[in-house]
């Protein structure tokens, strides 16, 4: 029986590599993720976030891209509607370009934050017709006079994008989607989320989950299956 456990741990490693290939994130492993379309593997969405803490968590890590010629944007909330709500947005600024704004919702006004103290942009560009940027924000953050810290309070996440009007951000596309539940940031997860069907407006949102995650599982099927047949 050693020798055939032997002979298809070549087989699962294979997995594993196919798995990681030219992959940046690991959704559901090694970071949290949102995405959408359902199902979509990473690189391929037309909306992306994955974020994750650092060791030590003081540092909260995300990547956000989308489809848009405007703007794409993430928010923390308390609630599922919108209103003292912490945003990170990136937006076009060129056609290769794009740069990144700390902005606060205050009631259904969004402003721009004079300071975006405690963020640190990575990266961030304008490709292919998306906006992508890679931001790393202290995990306490003081936006419109409120105090957003991830390692304390568990929040709402919203995912959002829209268009520009000379130069500047206005409203959103579509009702954005917002997390089903509370995000607790030291976990890792793979979150769904869907348009809130009241307060913010009406309609259904889409959910979305992460090819990746399945692909564990079914790898993981295949090597248990793999090792009962060999055992009999």
């Amino acid at each position: 029986m050693a020798t055939k456990l032997q002979n298809l741990l070549p087989l699962f490693l294979i997995s594993m590599v196919m798995l990681s290939a030219d992959a940046e994130y690991h959704c559901g492993m090694q970071q949290s993720c949102y995405m959408l379309p359902a199902e979509c593997a990473y690189g391929t969405c037309d909306y992306e976030v994955v974020w994750s803490l650092n060791d030590d968590e003081t540092k909260l890590n995300l990547k956000i891209a989308a489809t848009t010629t405007g703007w794409v944007a993430v928010g923390f909330s308390d609630d599922r509607q919108m209103g003292d709500d912490h945003v990170l947005m990136c937006m076009k600024t060129g056609n290769a370009t794009a740069r990144f704004e700390h902005r606060y919702n205050s009631g259904r006004t969004n402003i721009a934050q004079e300071t975006s103290d405690g963020i640190t942009v990575k990266e961030i560009n304008y490709s292919e017709g998306k906006v992508s940027c890679r931001l790393e924000r202290n995990v306490s953050i003081t936006t419109g006079g409120k105090v957003f810290d991830v390692t304390q309070t568990d929040y709402y996440m919203f995912f959002a994008r829209g268009p520009l009007l000379n130069g500047l951000p206005v409203q959103h596309d579509d009702i954005p989607p917002v997390t089903m539940t509370k995000v607790h940031f030291a976990d890792i997860e793979i979150v769904d989320a869907a348009a809130p069907t009241t307060g913010d407006g009406d309609g259904d949102g889409d959910s979305a989950t992460v090819k990746q995650a399945g692909y564990v599982a079914v790898m993981f099927s295949m090597l248990v299956g793999l090792i009962a047949s060999n055992m009999q």
